[in-house]
């Protein structure tokens, strides 16, 4: 008669093929046959090393945040909108560092991937580049911004212009202007169409705007379809202009510039005075209640320490959740 398995374990054992030093051992004892001498394997040091490991996993004292490496349920997933993504890994880098507790933010999948994703269970906390719809709020989805961040007019490295007026935009994307000032052919990238970089534009920038979906429907310009894909293009197309947020952009200062628009420079100062337009809203985003350490995390962000790390990022802090 065999020693039974308890039926947790044995999936323990199944999702993980080496499983826990605790699970090896009891698997081990359920294989012994009750009739065997279990003193016979006390002449073995490796089997005696064993059973003095296994007698302290199952009551762990030591506090979670002392732990070498967390464990996977206690990892936060946190994905979205590529526009938050270097700002919130920053965050995320910190908190981890303070707290012991990590934060894992992917690549971008997009403020409608991460709306999906939460809907489906997928993710506790998504990150949005917008504000929800009505839509979605009835769904049950909630948000908190934390940040605005500026959205940058970025260049590559070999354009020599260091401003730009709105009108001579909208001659590049309209197809009127097609060379910067020392004849080099300007390559102009656009956002898809759904895609928060167009809702801003479209506010601040009307005819821009317009500009940007005649040249989507001609296909007379390269459309992207993340800020990954958007910084990657920009760093190794010579004679690009497209759009970044400003935290990306500081992250790769000297590959890409952002230029002034209208004569005025995208800084902080000018952000909060509006003197410079085209900034987004950061949002986390969830449904119900967040998690437990998802509100640790949302408090860090809103805490002295994540104020002044969203300043040095490029970005403005907002108040206390509002």
């Amino acid at each position: 008669m065999g020693l039974r398995v308890p039926a947790p374990m044995t999936a323990r054992l199944q999702g993980n093929p080496k499983g826990t030093d605790c699970d090896l051992f009891l698997l081990f004892l359920a294989k012994l046959r009750l009739g065997l001498r279990v003193k016979k394997w006390l002449r073995y040091p490796t089997f005696i090393l064993l059973l003095i490991a296994c007698t302290g996993c199952a009551k762990s004292t030591a506090p979670p945040h002392l732990s070498a490496k967390p464990a996977e349920a206690d990892i936060l997933l946190v994905a979205g909108s590529g526009a938050n993504i270097s700002l919130t890994r920053r965050l995320a880098e910190e908190y981890s560092r303070q707290s012991g507790s990590k934060v894992d933010v992917p690549g971008s999948i997009g403020t409608i991937g991460a709306i999906k994703a939460i809907r489906e269970g997928a993710i506790p906390m998504g990150l949005a580049s917008r504000s929800l719809t009505q839509e979605e709020k009835a769904q049950g989805l909630k948000q908190i911004r934390y940040a605005e961040v500026g959205l940058a007019i970025a260049v590559s490295s070999s354009v020599e212009e260091t401003t730009i007026e709105e009108q001579t935009l909208i001659q590049i994307y309209s197809g009127e202007k097609t060379a910067w000032r020392n004849g080099a052919e300007i390559i102009a990238l656009c956002m898809y169409e759904g895609d928060s970089t167009n809702a801003v534009l479209g506010q601040k920038m009307p005819a821009l705007s317009s500009a940007l979906q005649v040249a989507a429907a001609r296909k007379s310009w390269k459309v992207l379809y993340s800020e990954g894909a958007m910084l990657e293009t920009l760093l190794k197309t010579p004679n690009a202009i497209g759009f970044v947020d400003a935290a990306t952009l500081r992250e790769n200062q000297g590959k890409v510039r952002a230029l002034s628009l209208n004569g005025v420079e995208m800084n902080a100062n000018n952000l909060q005075t509006g003197r410079y337009p085209l900034k987004k809203n950061l949002y986390f985003i969830y449904r119900g209640e967040p998690s437990d350490s998802a509100k640790r995390f949302i408090d860090f962000c809103f805490s002295e320490a994540g104020r002044k790390l969203i300043l040095a990022a490029g970005a403005l802090p907002t108040p206390w959740k509002e």
